[in-house]
């Protein structure tokens, strides 16, 4: 699973965003956008089976314009002769 996690307004001052990907209740990634950083890509391989969510929580007063890229990869399991 890769989450690409892009902010607005790359110069603000301090962290202004925080790109976190839980499963199962367990936070198993997480980056902050700090001043002069809009994109951060969290990649974590083999998760699953689990039940996983993207999130973006802000730690801005203002309101921050955000997009968010979720890529699955889903492994076939190949039948054993």
């Amino acid at each position: 699973m890769t989450l690409t996690a892009t902010v607005a307004r790359p110069n603000r001052a301090g962290v202004r965003a925080r790109a976190l990907i839980v499963c199962d209740g367990k936070t198993v990634a997480t980056q902050s956008f700090a001043r002069g950083r809009t994109q951060r890509t969290l990649d974590v391989p083999s998760i699953g089976p689990a039940q996983c969510e993207a999130r973006l929580v802000s730690a801005s007063r203002v309101s921050l314009g955000y997009t968010l890229r979720l890529r699955l990869a889903v492994e076939s399991a190949e039948s054993a002769s």
